[in-house]
Parts: C-alpha cells; structure tokens; sequence
C-alpha cells in the first residue's frame, strides 16, 4: 500500500509544471547568424546580456520582438541564453542570432514572442509575459561556470562520508553488538 501511494504522489508532484524555458546555446565564434541589416521585422534593443554571466528580469508583451545586444564575450567559448517564463503564460518563443554586419561577429540575440493560445477572455493575448534572461558562459561546452563549487561539494560530501562517517558507524553498530 505506502509503494501504491507513494507511486501515486510522485506522478502528481511530478505531473506539476511551474514554468517554461527555452535556449540556444552557440560558439562566440559562430558565423551561423542573421545579418543585422537583414532584418525584415521591427525590434526593440533591450538591456544588454554581458559575459560571463547576466541575469535580466522583464515583461515581454505580446507579440513581441527584442534584440538584446551580447558584450564582452570570449573568442572560443560557448554561450547559453535562456529565457524562462511562466508556465500559465501559454507563449511561443523563437531566438535569432544576430550578426555585426560584414564583420560576422556575434551581435545579439533576437527574441521574438508570440501568445501561443485561444482564451475566451478578451486581450488576454496582450498581458504582458514575466520572463528571466540568462547570458551564462560553459565550460566544456555543457557544464555551466557555476556549477563546480556544487561538483566539490557533492565530491567532498561523498568522500567524507565514506571514509569518515560510513566506518564510525560500523564500529559502533559492531560494538553495541559485541557488548549485547
């Protein structure tokens, strides 16, 4: 019976889902991007994500298009830029990198939003999306920057535990049963 209700929680904890997020992770030395003259549609330059690593909140309306300019970013390395919104905010998002001109160096990143659902309730479409972006560097290409204290933590933890902790508690169990 408690496997059954357990079985049965974790489906509803795991069924829940709080919010959305969509990426592109790219190479600073990509030369896979739009040209910034060629683009067709009306934009808006937003704050700028600078390396190596930027948080930004904001509310994107929709439809929306938003160009967020990328500094200081290192030849050679790889890039993530996540944008993550609420999953009762039923919103397509597409991203676009954008080019310097001739220079196919890496300008920014275009954001364009689009209200990805039918509502009874009228202008629902124009409320405005709660959305964070992310400019994070990777290391190795995968790995985000800030996660090794987390890695030689867990690694610490680990070691502790099995050559300190594990061998403290067999010689106790084993001693109050020598003493039984």
């Amino acid at each position: 019976m408690l496997v059954k209700d357990t079985i049965v929680l974790l489906c509803v904890l795991i069924s829940c889902v709080w919010g959305n997020t969509e990426k592109i992770i790219f190479s600073s030395d990509t030369t896979d991007c739009t040209s910034l003259s060629a683009l067709t549609q009306s934009y808006q330059i937003s704050t700028p994500l600078i390396h190596p690593y930027t948080s930004l909140q904001t509310s994107l309306s929709s439809p929306s298009t938003g160009l967020y300019p990328l500094q200081d970013l290192a030849s050679g390395s790889k890039y993530e830029v996540r944008l993550s919104y609420p999953a009762t905010v039923p919103t397509d998002f597409q991203f676009t990198l954008v080019c310097n001109g001739s220079k196919n160096s890496i300008y920014g990143v275009l954001i364009e939003g689009t209200y990805a659902a039918v509502s009874n309730q009228p202008d629902v479409h124009k409320t405005p999306v709660p959305a964070n972006i992310v400019l994070e560097e990777l290391a190795f290409g995968v790995v985000y920057h800030g996660i090794y204290r987390v890695i030689l933590m867990i690694v610490f933890v680990l070691v502790l535990g099995y050559f300190i902790l594990i061998p403290q508690i067999k010689r106790f169990l084993l001693q109050s049963v020598k003493d039984d």
